[in-house]
């Protein structure tokens, strides 16, 4: 990148956007940015073009949608996408940073060296790839990174005689009606408090399957719920992320985290020869047009960090549940699913699980509450919630015998729902708010009743977090 756009980037990000719409001209080697409150303002001749607007105060969510055109190439489409996006949000990337890595490297300058190393030497890796295989469909990478495992991978303690268990993040649940009339898919992110700025995302960017050619790839088009600065759903912070995607291929994508306390697989996580997650999922959602060709892109090059367990279509049972544990027993077993039950007990069990059990008796009557509603549900017999944010942390006789049942920030940050109908408009129903319920004695969550408000950062955030679910329709779909 031209030095000088970077300093306008950097500069930039100490104002804040107004703007409705912005959009990128590109003249000879000039790239200009520039924005409008009126769409008519845009000119034909633009690389890209967007409309932005930071509804979080009002309803829990801001909006982004983005689109590059088909008359340039796909390298100029791909660099004015991004440097647009980070234009017009650039107050939310800010406030993002505050809260989520500001300080990741305090007491821990030693790890953060290595995985500058690490990164800097896998840049270097899927470089000479691009290089090599430029007319390969399947070599298409950028680089952010899977910070926690990768720390964890780096610093490998001589032992690991707590087998370290990484926390968890999201539920899914996807959702065949009886009579096949229907398909539902449904997210719920599992996150700390502080990263709740977020954004719905639409990408409709021409690109091609091959430099040169004229086929346009088959996920072109995409809704998606984000972060502030990333490309997908996918974050690089340690409180990890969701992914959840509703893709013109056809495809609808979904993850939840799998934990690995296998300290044995760390072992082979290298700089060489492997790519991160977050770059391997898009890669898949944008190239793949079924269900097996997701899978087989996405696990091309497994970098063992960031494991997750995806889902795409079911009829014997009419559901299918993630919750973070393993589906598959080889992959169970592997992960050190069998170690954590026979230490830990049924809260690490596939079928025993709490949200295991939820999930089976929610699904035959579904609704968008009752991904929500977990704290006072009569499955958990004399279960009660630890604490009225956390309820998926359950326990019994207020003891914890592991750390991520403590108190903490973390907790249920939203909750997503699509259909076979909705998602033809790449529409999905949304809620960004903790767990609430008042008429159960359940109250929104707000950062001045928080115990740990004072000491994390929140900018940007409203204080009370209770936004109804909402429809948002695409201004230009």
């Amino acid at each position: 990148m031209n030095p000088s756009w970077c300093v306008l980037l950097v500069a930039s990000l100490c104002t804040i956007c107004e703007c409705k719409y912005g959009y990128v001209v590109w003249d000879g080697n000039k790239v200009t940015v520039k924005t409008s409150e009126y769409f008519a303002d845009i000119p034909d001749g633009y690389v890209a073009r967007a409309t932005y607007s930071n509804e979080i105060n009002s309803t829990g969510w801001a909006f982004l949608e983005l689109h590059s055109s088909r008359d340039f190439s796909d390298e100029k489409q791909a660099y004015a996408a991004g440097y647009l996006e980070g234009f017009l949000t650039r107050d939310l990337i800010w406030m993002h940073w505050q809260n989520m890595l500001k300080g990741y490297c305090y007491n821990k300058t030693d790890v953060c060296g290595l995985i500058e190393e690490f990164v800097d030497k896998n840049e270097e890796y899927m470089s000479s790839m691009v290089e090599t295989n430029s007319n390969n469909s399947y070599c298409w990478i950028n680089m952010l990174g899977d910070l926690d495992e990768l720390a964890f991978a780096l610093s490998l303690p001589k032992s690991n005689p707590e087998n370290r268990l990484f926390d968890e993040h999201c539920t899914g649940l996807v959702k065949l009606l009886p009579d096949h009339s229907n398909l539902y898919v449904s997210h719920v992110t599992w996150n700390s408090y502080q990263s709740m700025l977020r954004l719905h995302k639409m990408y409709v960017m021409y690109l091609h399957v091959l430099p040169g050619g004229k086929k346009i790839i088959p996920g072109y088009k995409m809704s998606l719920t984000s972060y502030p600065a990333f490309v997908q759903s996918h974050k690089i912070t340690r409180q990890s992320t969701d992914d959840f995607y509703i893709i013109s291929s056809g495809l609808t994508a979904g993850e939840t985290t799998i934990g690995n306390s296998n300290r044995s697989l760390f072992e082979h996580v290298k700089p060489v020869g492997q790519i991160l997650e977050y770059a391997r999922a898009m890669v898949a959602n944008r190239l793949a047009r079924t269900g097996k060709q997701w899978v087989d892109i996405f696990s091309r090059h497994n970098s063992g960090t960031y494991n997750n367990q995806w889902t795409e279509h079911l009829t014997r049972t009419t559901y299918f549940p993630s919750y973070n544990i393993p589906y598959f027993p080889r992959i169970f077993n592997l992960s050190g699913g069998n170690v954590r039950t026979a230490t830990f007990g049924d809260w690490f069990g596939y079928d025993t699980n709490p949200r295991a059990k939820i999930l089976k008796q929610k699904q035959v009557t579904l609704c968008f509450s009752s991904m929500l509603d977990f704290t006072t549900d009569a499955i958990h017999g004399g279960w009660y919630a630890a604490d009225t944010y956390q309820c998926i942390y359950l326990l019994l006789a207020g003891t914890f015998p592991f750390r991520a049942l403590g108190h903490r920030s973390h907790g249920a940050t939203d909750a997503k729902i699509t259909s076979a109908y909705l998602r033809g408009s790449y529409r999905f129903l949304a809620i960004a708010s903790p767990t609430h319920n008042i008429s159960r004695g359940i109250p929104p969550f707000r950062w001045s009743k928080f115990d740990m408000g004072p000491y994390l950062s929140h900018v940007g955030h409203p204080d009370e977090w209770m936004f109804p679910p909402i429809l948002h329709d695409w201004e230009w779909e």
